[in-house]
């Protein structure tokens, strides 16, 4: 999460998306980081149809505080 607020002041990025396989960790995980789920699909990840989301934030400077 360090590495993300510092390319915001680095880069000036604000808002940042993350696809991830959708697990019940992965998803608290994510939410509990702030994010809100943005879309979610189905994507086909070494033969096998899996689900996967996106999940999102507006302003990445409070990512994990």
């Amino acid at each position: 999460m360090e590495r993300a607020r510092g390319a915001d002041a680095a880069g000036g990025f604000r808002g940042m998306v993350a696809w991830v396989l959708e697990t019940e960790a992965s998803v608290g995980f994510y939410l509990g980081a702030g994010a809100v789920r943005v879309r979610e699909k189905q994507m086909e990840i070494g033969g096998r149809l899996l689900s996967v989301t996106c999940f999102g934030w507006n302003d990445i400077a409070g990512i994990g505080r």
